[in-house]
């Protein structure tokens, strides 16, 4: 076991915190899809609730991961309320000897993979262009075409010079998100990332100053 690092990465935008006791019999872990297969860091979805099924926050030093065969390297990140992502840099990560705590409660531990976003049947597209800023309609798809259901707001990355004011959900698997971006010329990419897949500069997006 090892202590939690605090996250490099925070999520586009984070809901207000709400701290309280956790039920472990409505809360779950379940397991991110790699990016890669020789990625050695493997991620796990905590989803906490109290007894009245309500999400909710606890410190980050009250979630633990243990294994009795070996020390474990972890890290947390907060996706929103009552979620979190707990990455594991470790090679032939035995999942059956896994055991995760939080308020020294074992949480159950699902092997069942959450659905993994298609970057061919995603789009990330511009409805709306007014000075200095963007609307964009991101449109999330599993493998299957099917619109890919989230209980937390998508990842936002951009490579370049803007910032997210808002993002919010329109319907299962369609999201807008609100960007601004300052004068002179600019050249954007945007990628997302999703149930701990990244689809990779889904949108260019180039601004020449007039």
């Amino acid at each position: 076991m090892a202590c939690a690092d605090v996250p490099v990465r925070l999520p586009a935008t984070i809901s207000t915190e709400l701290y309280g006791d956790v039920d472990h019999s409505y809360s779950v872990v379940k397991t991110f899809p790699k990016d890669q297969e020789q990625d050695l860091d493997q991620s796990f979805y905590l989803e906490l609730r109290n007894k009245e099924r309500q999400f909710v926050d606890v410190n980050f030093d009250q979630i633990i991961v243990k294994s009795p065969a070996e020390s474990l390297n972890f890290s947390l990140q907060r996706l929103g309320r009552g979620r979190y992502e707990i990455k594991i840099n470790q090679e032939n990560l035995e999942f059956k000897n896994l055991r995760f705590e939080v308020q020294n409660k074992e949480i159950k531990h699902s092997l069942n993979r959450l659905s993994r976003p298609s970057k061919k049947h995603s789009q990330l597209k511009i409805i709306a262009n007014p000075e200095y800023s963007l609307l964009l309609e991101l449109n999330l798809r599993d493998l299957k075409g099917n619109p890919l259901d989230l209980n937390y707001y998508p990842e936002v990355m951009v490579e370049g010079e803007a910032v997210m004011s808002d993002i919010r959900r329109i319907k299962k698997g369609t999201w807008h998100i609100q960007m601004t971006y300052s004068e002179g010329n600019h050249i954007l990419y945007f990628s997302v990332r999703a149930n701990g897949v990244k689809l990779e500069r889904l949108l260019r997006f180039q601004h020449v100053e007039k």
